[in-house]
């Protein structure tokens, strides 16, 4: 074991001695076993960073958008954020399952996207039936 002096503020040495003596232990015990728990702690963030470095970057800006338009459609039905979370959870726990179908798309679909975010090929119809008719084309 190594020796270093520590400083602590006289109402926390003082809370130190008298857990301390409630537990029947030395301070340098309590204070190595509370760095200890600390630096675990860390421990285990620093892990959980390593584990998700490959997980894709959300942008803050689109999240923040996302944000506003959720609360928008959730203040529209009178539904709080908080109200909202809450009922997808319940549903989970009653479902044992996401309560809504989650698919990931096809190649085609998530090229048609991309584009559609670049606003790239996009087609604009005078009606549904110039719609349709443009089904028949493909």
């Amino acid at each position: 074991m190594k020796r270093a002096t520590v400083y602590f503020d006289e109402d926390l040495h003082r809370a130190l001695k008298v857990k301390a003596a409630e537990v029947s232990s030395s301070i340098s015990d309590l204070v190595n076993e509370s760095v200890r728990h600390s630096l675990a702690e860390d421990l285990e963030d620093l892990q959980a960073f390593r584990d998700r470095v490959h997980e894709p970057v959300a942008d803050f800006e689109d999240f923040l958008k996302t944000k506003e338009d959720s609360e928008s459609v959730l203040r529209e039905i009178g539904m709080s954020p908080t109200d909202a979370v809450r009922l997808l959870y319940r549903q989970i726990a009653l479902r044992g399952e996401f309560p809504v179908e989650l698919r990931v798309p096809n190649a085609r679909t998530r090229e048609t996207l991309e584009k559609s975010d670049r606003d790239e090929e996009i087609e604009y119809f005078e009606s549904v039936d110039a719609l349709k008719s443009s089904w028949s084309r493909e």
